[in-house]
């Protein structure tokens, strides 16, 4: 497994890594076991709004949705925003679903009807 302090260094090499989903905080359209390529951060004038970006916030790492009016992070499934970014790390530019996180969103449809 790769070490997050590694990423940087490793993107400096290749300039795009791999990892895996994990945690609930970009659910549902990210779920624990997705793979996410991710591309490092050159320049962070050329973030959009709503890209899903891999930072550093006070030492804690994440992948988070940014918000350019507000120039902050938040997970889709949080109530708030991140505390502010130390360092913009990559880009997330594609999201694998596996067969777990597939069933794990179809799961939260169908109780998303039944309460409804």
């Amino acid at each position: 497994m790769i070490d997050l302090e590694s990423i940087e260094e490793i993107l400096s090499l290749t300039n795009c890594v791999t990892l895996q989903a994990k945690g609930t905080s970009m659910f549902p359209d990210i779920v624990s076991g997705d793979e996410l390529s991710i591309v490092a951060c050159k320049d962070t004038n050329e973030l959009c709004d709503q890209d899903i970006l891999f930072v550093n916030c006070s030492g804690k790492y994440l992948i988070h949705r940014f918000h350019k009016a507000e120039n902050k992070t938040k997970g889709d499934n949080c109530t708030s925003f991140d505390p502010p970014v130390d360092k913009f790390i990559g880009k997330v530019t594609s999201v694998k679903k596996t067969p777990r996180s597939i069933l794990k969103r179809i799961s939260f449809q169908i109780q998303k009807l039944l309460t409804a």
